[in-house]
């Protein structure tokens, strides 16, 4: 009997610290949705922002379709860079570098497009038809 009566006390003891902690993170939830709420009223839009918390300006205007040419480009001209300093390839290293500048000054994805396109492809027709050799 003294055991089942240990174990009934000891589980009314954590379901009330259970409950204590429901409470609490219930409390911090309530908290968060009221700051979300002011800082979207505050801000006059729906999709309002927290304050200190504003990616928007880190970004600018760039469309997902911009921001994916540049990791791409990224990561290609960071592999003709690598590969163009181990084979001592410069039109490989430069294209490689450009690769990597030259995404940040274009927001229009057009323009970005063709440019990545031309960068890819220089090192392989410079080689090809033996340009500034």
């Amino acid at each position: 009997m003294e055991a089942e009566e240990t174990d009934s006390l000891l589980f009314e003891h954590n379901g009330e610290i259970m409950s204590e902690q429901v409470q609490q993170s219930s409390g911090v939830m309530d908290a968060l949705t009221k700051q979300l709420q002011q800082a979207q009223g505050a801000g006059g839009q729906a999709g309002g922002s927290i304050p200190g918390l504003d990616l928007g300006s880190l970004m600018g205007s760039m469309s997902t379709t911009v921001i994916v040419i540049n990791i791409v480009a990224g990561i290609v001209g960071t592999f003709y860079f690598l590969y163009g300093r181990k084979k001592l390839n410069r039109p490989m290293i430069v294209s490689g570098v450009l690769l990597c500048i030259v995404p940040i000054f274009i927001a229009n994805v057009y323009g970005l497009t063709f440019c990545c396109l031309v960068l890819f492809a220089a090192p392989f027709l410079i080689e090809r038809y033996n340009l500034f050799s």
